[in-house]
């Protein structure tokens, strides 16, 4: 579901895009639903919120992909053990906070996500 997710988006095709990650919301809290959900059923929470909040991003609805970004990198901050792929996972979330951060107008962030002075 996720791959033709994010087939669907990479065509322009957004909202075929959106319908299946709205279909996947369900199946989504299902598998994070267990106390400690393995490391498939977070990765593949992990591509349907990338790939959410790369449709927020990509109708302007920056602040929202942001929150989206920052519970991937959360997620993948957090789990253990670190592997090449959960820190490549790590590094995606944080590069997608930094393209919210330009897109959002007037607002200078720092690396703890709370607007700088």
């Amino acid at each position: 579901m996720n791959a033709a997710a994010q087939a669907h988006f990479a065509a322009g095709r957004r909202q075929q895009a959106a319908a299946l990650v709205t279909e996947g919301e369900a199946l989504s809290k299902q598998l994070l639903g267990v106390s400690r959900p393995n490391l498939a059923a977070m990765e593949a929470v992990s591509d349907r919120d990338q790939i959410y909040g790369d449709l927020l991003l990509s109708n302007r609805h920056a602040a929202y992909a942001r929150q989206i970004y920052q519970r991937n990198a959360a997620r993948w901050k957090h789990w253990r053990p670190q592997t090449e792929n959960t820190l490549r996972r790590l590094h995606e979330a944080e590069s997608a906070i930094a393209r919210c951060d330009q897109a959002l107008p007037g607002k200078n962030w720092s690396s703890s996500g709370k607007p700088s002075r």
